[in-house]
Parts: structure tokens; sequence; C-alpha cells
């Protein structure tokens, strides 16, 4: 009769379930903050993702298992049982034959039952974590409904309305095209060459972005991640030619682009203004830089960060 592989030792399924834990807890923080960014919009489809990703998970985890413990499935290793029992029952010879013979069975009979008490204590901690993990979610502040309190206040007592702008990417670029018009600068103002045709307002403000960004090279490199592979040349490509979302780099050359004040209001922190010094943009030299105002927004919206404009009361 073969002899089954060696079980793996207690360490080696330790270090893995200890992985799993990790695993299993880091997923649970992402969907966490999934379902708290989610709208009434989109919650389905977060709820979707998030049980894919669970099931995705709890299949790796599964196989992982069956790699390092090397187990057959559970109707295998109860086939291996009785036929190590009816061995061990069926013996007739001499007594000490079988006596050798014993602890090899009683071996083989016990490997199955304790790697189906180690899957079962592990199932166990899963659903003891996952529990928990529910629990502190559902005791976590709501982020979003926190952050919309905050900047309502902050509107009011700046004397600015919100103007909502379409979360799709473009939405610095959408929100800065807005507050040009509302404050009575052309959009192309900054352009090189006008763009030809009827165009979306953002792609004004992108190219200026662009243009902006291409001349002045060495002042914005230092904002780039080149950990992450950026570089300059690629990243100007981005933000003129795709939905590449915008941040402070890009609201810093759209102000200069333009030669406004970038007023950027947020729930945490003190407000942000970008574009005061001297630069060469369209509105400098004409007497005070005109402000445009805009609304950031970092909880509020499932597709991530969001900019929208704010309008002062007239």
């Amino acid at each position: 009769m073969e002899q089954n592989s060696v079980p793996p030792g207690p360490s080696a399924l330790e270090a893995l379930f200890t992985r799993h834990r990790k695993e299993l807890k880091d997923l649970q923080s992402r969907i966490t903050q999934k379902k708290k960014n989610a709208t009434k919009k989109t919650r389905r489809g977060v709820n979707e993702e998030c049980e894919r990703l669970e099931r995705d998970l709890k299949e790796k985890h599964d196989r992982d298992v069956k790699e390092i413990t090397g187990s057959p499935p559970e109707e295998e290793e109860d086939e291996e049982v009785q036929k190590v029992e009816g061995l061990t029952m069926q013996s007739t010879g001499p007594p000490n034959v079988a006596k050798q013979a014993s602890p090899t069975a009683q071996l083989q009979s016990h490997k199955p039952n304790r790697a189906r008490a180690r899957l079962a204590r592990r199932a166990a901690e899963m659903e003891a974590q996952m529990t928990a993990a529910a629990a502190e979610a559902a005791n976590q502040p709501d982020r979003r409904t926190i952050e919309l309190a905050a900047l309502r206040e902050r509107y009011k007592t700046l004397g600015l309305t919100e103007q909502n702008i379409l979360p799709d990417g473009h939405c610095l670029y959408s929100a800065f095209a807005d507050q040009l018009e509302w404050i009575g600068l052309p959009l192309d103002a900054a352009l090189d060459q006008p763009l030809d045709g009827e165009q979306r307002k953002y792609r004004h403000t992108r190219m200026a972005c662009a243009d902006y960004l291409t001349k002045h090279k060495s002042s914005f490199e230092p904002f780039l991640d080149y950990d992450a592979g950026e570089d300059m040349d690629g990243h100007i490509a981005k933000v003129r030619d795709t939905a590449e979302w915008g941040g402070q780099m890009e609201v810093l050359a759209l102000a200069k682009a333009y030669g406004v004040v970038a007023n950027v209001v947020q729930a945490e922190g003190e407000l942000i203004r970008m574009g005061e010094g001297e630069d060469e943009g369209y509105g400098s030299g004409v007497g005070k830089k005109q402000e445009v105002w805009l609304a950031y927004y970092r909880h509020s919206f499932g597709l991530g960060e969001h900019y929208n404009s704010l309008r002062a009361k007239r």
C-alpha cells in the first residue's frame, strides 16, 4: 500500500492563515470605503462588485489551502478513511504484524480529520473576522454626510452657491470653464491657437492647461510621481487628450494660464488659494486679478475626488 505524503507542518499552515487574515482584513477595508462612497445611482453596482471581490478571495483562499495541504476533496477523503479502516479490521496476520501496521493505519486515518479540523477552525476565524469588520464598518462615521455638511456650512459663510458638475473625469476642467464664463473671461483666451469648430467647454481649459505645463515643465516636474513611472510629456498628453482627472497641479496651471486666483473650498483644512503671484497669464496686468471658486470633494462621489463650481450670490 502506498504511503500518503507527509502533511504540512503547523508553521506552514499558520503562515498561510495569517496571510489570509491580512488579505481578508484589507478587503473588508476596501469594501467599507466603497460602500461609504456609494451613491443611490452607484450603490447596486458597488454592492455587486463587493460580492464579486469577496467571492474571488474565498476561492483563492480555498485554492491556497488545497495546494499546501494536498488534501483531496472531502468525498475522496472519506473513501480513503474507509479503506484504511477496512484494512485494519480485515488483517488476519500474526498479532505482531497487525501491531506493526496499526500505527501507519492510524496516522493515515487521522490525517484527513486533522486537515478538516484545521479548515473548520480557519472558516470559524474568517467568519468571526467578517462579523467584526461589519460591526466596525457600521460604527464608522459617514464621511460623505460629514463632508457635505461641512462644505454647505462654508458655502453659506462665503456667500456661494454650488453649480453641480458631471463627475466624468473632466470635472475640474468643466468647473473651471464654468467659472471663467461666470466672471466673463473667454475660454480660448489662454490658448496659443483657438480650437476649431464647436467644442465642449472643458476642451478649452484642458488645452490651456496642457499649453501652460508645456511652457513651464521645470516648475511642475516636482509634482510628478516618478516612482510610478510618470514623466512630464506623458502627463501633459493625458491632460490634453484624455479624461484623466485633474488635481492641484492642474488647478495651479489653469490659474496662471488665465491670470486668475483660484480658490478651492474643502471640508477639511483651510481655503486654498492659487495663482496670487505675478505671472504672464491672460488676466495679468489689467488691475486686480479676478477670482474663481471651486469646491473640492474627497468622499462624496463613488468614482473618487471631484470638483464643482461655486458662484457668488447675486
